[in-house]
């Protein structure tokens, strides 16, 4: 009976860890800020967010004005592969810039969005490329006006594919590298 102490053990010890991690994957959060949802290669992400912990944040802005426009009714349409867009100059390429984007879209809406993503691809990736022949990418990348114009530019042709439904424009790396 002894030798099969260990193994008994190790089974009990197995069977409690899996239980315990099942009871903590499906016990529902109430301080949750979002919930992430992983399908073919795209994420979503949708707020979920109590009306104690928006209560919270209207007190935290000191009236509600940064909290009204916060709608949790909005997911966002994460692209499934990074943007690179070359920096030409006389002699060629002479950087590339790597940019991670996200397109904040009312959560009803992504599945008919991400049918789109080939074409929407498209139209970012060229706006880019027409930003780029512009010089947007030369000199300071990160400078807050250059970001104001990229994600304005970004949403408007975003906006010609998709309509309405692009809600905003989040740039959430970019990124330089000199060749």
């Amino acid at each position: 009976m002894m030798k099969f102490l260990p193994v008994i053990l190790q089974v009990i010890f197995v069977f409690g860890g899996v239980m315990a991690g099942l009871w903590l994957k499906f016990t529902p959060d109430a301080g949750a800020d979002h919930v992430e949802i992983e399908a073919d290669d795209h994420a979503l992400v949708t707020h979920d967010n109590t009306n104690e912990n928006a209560e919270k944040k209207k007190n935290k802005s000191g009236g509600g004005h940064g909290a009204d426009n916060m709608n949790s009714d909005n997911g966002y349409m994460k692209f499934s592969r990074q943007f690179i867009v070359p920096v030409l100059d006389k002699a060629g390429v002479n950087s590339l810039v790597i940019l991670e984007l996200n397109i904040e879209v009312p959560s009803n809406a992504t599945e008919t969005i991400y049918v789109k993503e080939p074409k929407l691809r498209d139209v970012l990736l060229s706006r880019l490329l027409q930003l780029s022949n512009g010089g947007a990418f030369d000199d300071q990348i990160t400078e807050q006006r250059k970001l104001d114009t990229l994600r304005v530019e970004l949403l408007e042709a975003a906006q010609g594919v998709i309509g309405e439904s692009a809600i905003n424009i989040l740039i959430l790396n970019i990124s330089r590298q000199n060749v």
